[in-house]
């Protein structure tokens, strides 16, 4: 969806890991009008916009 950003790394095992200078890009994300941002489960940000995986095998159902 046009609302939702992805954030984050695929490991070769399909595991999402955390990027660099999370807050910033988060904050930036929601200024920018996204309403659900899709990170690592290994990010310690809380936010009602935020949604957590561990791989990407649970993208579809964090679209959805």
């Amino acid at each position: 969806p046009a609302t939702t950003v992805l954030l984050g790394e695929v490991g070769l095992s399909g595991e999402v890991r955390p990027v660099s200078q999370m807050e910033k890009r988060v904050k930036e994300a929601e200024k920018l009008g996204f309403t659900k941002i899709i990170v690592s489960h290994r990010t310690t940000i809380e936010r009602p916009s935020i949604c957590a995986i561990h791989t990407i095998d649970e993208l579809d159902a964090a679209l959805f």
